[in-house]
């Protein structure tokens, strides 16, 4: 599954566009690497400096081999610049896609904010960025959210309690991407490599059948250890 929301990429450059600028003003140096520092110490390390200087070179030099931000990272950058998360900004900084333009333009422009207001969702008080998202089309039809160990999908105009995120449909991420409770039978790698990802949050430990980022807290799910199989679910 991806890290990355597809598309959006005028909203991408220019958020990181608007991220160094803010850092040369505030900072007064002028070449990415000491800007990407300055970044990384303002938001607590919450944007790497090489995430950043990845970021640079494909959005700002027009470099397409780097990667595409994270949606973890594109919410961190918006809050940077003073905006709740990656919807927010969008929202805010391209208001036009909610005008009039239209009967064929504005189908299109509606579409397009209502995965807006679908972005807003992740990264509020309760979701700080879900990275495994993957926004296929426009088709904001049918939604989904998290409850309590998996994504529920529902139709989008479905009244949900106000601080409980709304998510575009992807069919990937509901179907393989769990919380669980592994036992000593569980498979924790395969052909070498982890099969389950975890989190640990004030000493609590959840476990996942997929990676990407915590549907709650945001944070990067990290790659089962042995280490972390002996002490948390052999050794209990």
């Amino acid at each position: 599954m991806s890290e990355e929301i597809k598309g959006f990429e005028k909203e991408k450059k220019k958020l990181i566009e608007l991220v160094f600028e803010k850092a040369k003003k505030d900072s007064k140096q002028t070449s990415k690497y000491p800007l990407a520092r300055h970044i990384e110490e303002m938001t607590d390390a919450e944007l790497k400096e090489k995430t950043l200087v990845r970021g640079f070179d494909r959005y700002i030099m027009g470099d397409d081999s780097q990667p595409s931000l994270s949606h973890y990272n594109l919410n961190n950058a918006a809050k940077y610049l003073g905006y709740e998360n990656f919807g927010d900004f969008c929202r805010n900084y391209f208001p036009e896609m909610g005008t009039e333009r239209g009967n064929k333009s504005n189908n299109s422009n509606q579409k397009k904010s209502k995965l807006y207001k679908g972005l807003i969702g992740i990264g509020t008080a309760t979701v700080l960025g879900i990275g495994a998202i993957t926004f296929n089309g426009l088709d904001n039809s049918q939604c989904m959210y998290w409850e309590k160990t998996h994504y529920t999908q529902i139709d989008c105009d479905k009244k949900l309690h106000p601080e409980t995120p709304v998510l575009a449909y992807d069919e990937q991420l509901a179907k393989y991407f769990l919380k669980i409770e592994p036992t000593d039978t569980t498979s924790f790698f395969k052909a070498g490599k982890a099969a389950v990802w975890y989190s640990k949050t004030d000493g609590e430990i959840e476990f996942f059948s997929a990676p990407g980022n915590h549907p709650i807290n945001g944070k990067e799910l990290k790659p089962v250890t042995k280490y972390i199989v002996r002490k948390y679910v052999l050794e209990r």
